[in-house]
């Protein structure tokens, strides 16, 4: 009995190994699968610390370029109200030109009214002499002859007073010509400086409008050339969706667009000319242009882009930039030389208008031709500075 019984205990000491040893074989697996799910935890906490990190990097650099593009709207504010300025001091400079032609119309007009009154006085005593003359011709016949050639005289100086006096009126006609002229060329220039403040503050203007002012500035040919030169994004994105042909077109001085882009470091514009134009191998070449003006970005831009070896006239861009940077110390040589082609700009305000645009200078020049608006483009260029372009 009493073996019996241990025997049962033996079998229930068993069973309940058994069902201690399924048991912990059990909380090892349940033990296992939570190492393995403590492992994937740390393994994604990992990556969200890495990608939290990488935001808060992403963050800081909006942070800063937004800190930036503040700072350069504060400029382009201030250009802007500099540019308003400057036209208003135009407006009133043609004004007083204007109240100072008027005066000398008036004192002219005077003076060709109290002439024309001397003349008539002089010209009524000559009469009443020419009368007594007549007179005394018929009293006195023994001085006939005499009294004739008085009179002939008489008569040649009332023909010469009255020819000086067709001559002051056909002056006085060509003065009043002049003004109407004055008037018109007044009115076009305030036309157009209106024009050229809504293209550049981008109200009351449309893809029509920006269309007609290219064409009215530039012509089929130099379209792009003047849209680039304006230096607004949205004008150059304009006139290349009408007609990407213009890409190719070289101005007198064999430049394209592009060239004139990279010679003022234009970025911007030249990164839209870069999604239409895929050859950038040009004469001359876009990166001896960008170091002959000292262009940092737009060399920067290009060097990922082109190649850097190449030479143009037996030099590289790099000993162009290198012969640049003492040069660029002459700044007020080329501020001589831009004033001396701003005078004769202005000297030619009859004919046509052009607006120039840079990031630092807005000014509008009136020229005889497109070329005299390129050439003031390539003179208008910031002060050099060493490029970091290695051969």
């Amino acid at each position: 009995m009493a073996e019996h019984k241990m025997k049962k205990e033996i079998r229930e000491l068993e069973k309940r190994f058994e069902e201690e040893k399924a048991e912990n074989k059990e909380l090892k697996k349940r033990f296992e699968e939570e190492k393995a799910e403590n492992k994937e935890l740390k393994k994604r906490f990992e990556e969200e610390k890495a990608e939290n990190k990488e935001l808060k990097k992403r963050f800081e650099e909006e942070k800063a370029e937004n800190k930036e593009l503040k700072k350069r709207f504060e400029e382009e504010k201030a250009e802007n109200k500099e540019l308003k300025k400057s036209l208003d001091e135009m407006s009133y400079a043609l004004e007083e030109n204007i109240k100072k032609t008027e005066e000398e119309k008036r004192r002219k007009e005077e003076e060709i009214g109290d002439e024309r009154n001397r003349r008539e006085e002089e010209l009524g005593k000559k009469l009443m002499e020419i009368s007594e003359l007549e007179e005394r011709l018929c009293a006195e016949k023994n001085g006939k002859s005499k009294l004739k050639e008085e009179l002939r005289l008489e008569r040649e100086e009332k023909t010469r007073h009255r020819d000086r006096a067709m001559h002051k009126q056909r002056e006085a006609d060509d003065l009043n010509k002049e003004m109407e002229n004055m008037s018109q060329r007044i009115a076009h220039l305030t036309e157009f400086k209106q024009r050229c403040v809504d293209i550049l503050t981008g109200e009351a203007v449309d893809s029509t409008a920006v269309s007609e002012f290219t064409q009215m500035v530039a012509g089929d040919h130099y379209q792009m050339h003047v849209a680039v030169s304006l230096g607004v994004p949205w004008i150059v994105e304009e006139v290349r969706r009408n007609n990407t042909s213009l890409l190719k077109n070289k101005n007198k001085r064999g430049w394209t667009p592009f060239c004139l882009a990279t010679a003022r470091g234009d970025t911007r514009i030249m990164d839209q000319l870069w999604q239409s134009k895929k050859d950038l191998h040009m004469d001359p070449p876009l990166l001896h242009v960008a170091a002959m003006n000292c262009q940092h970005r737009a060399a920067k831009f290009l060097k990922g882009h082109v190649n850097k070896r190449t030479t143009y006239k037996g030099a590289t861009a790099s000993q162009v930039a290198r012969l640049m940077a003492p040069l660029s110390r002459h700044t007020q040589r080329n501020q001589q030389e831009l004033d001396d082609l701003w005078n004769h700009a202005s000297s030619c305000i009859i004919i046509h208008a052009h607006i120039i645009i840079t990031s630092s200078t807005i000014q509008v020049i009136f020229a005889e031709s497109l070329e005299v608006l390129v050439m003031a483009l390539e003179a208008l260029y910031e002060e050099a500075k060493p490029l970091g372009i290695e051969d």
